[in-house]
């Protein structure tokens, strides 16, 4: 049997002593499913990642460094933080994932 738990970003806020969350955005966790006899060593590890992992989302996203990644073998840009559209002039991630770095460069 799977349960589902709700995993909030980092940014949330947990009653104690209740499992209610608060999230700060007003976005809704993302459920996590866990299988019912998993270790909870197990759940811990997949919690940390997944807390991890929204860490790193909302500093690429809130950071005012512009921020992009690059996937071989085109090298074209896969991702871009709102300062890097700003940065670069257009309008939205996916005008900007459509150039890559010989488009920007001078």
């Amino acid at each position: 049997m799977i349960k589902t738990a709700q995993t909030p970003p980092d940014a949330a806020l947990r009653r104690e002593g209740s499992d209610e969350t608060q999230v700060p955005d007003g976005r809704q966790p993302r459920p996590v499913n866990f299988r019912e006899n998993e270790p909870s060593e197990s759940r811990q590890a997949k919690q940390r990642l997944l807390e991890s992992e929204e860490r790193h989302r909302l500093f690429f996203e809130q950071s005012r460094d512009a921020m992009m990644t690059l996937a071989p073998p085109s090298w074209r840009f896969t991702t871009g933080n709102p300062a890097a559209c700003a940065t670069y002039g257009v309008r939205d991630e996916a005008k900007f994932v459509a150039l890559g770095p010989w488009d920007v460069s001078p």
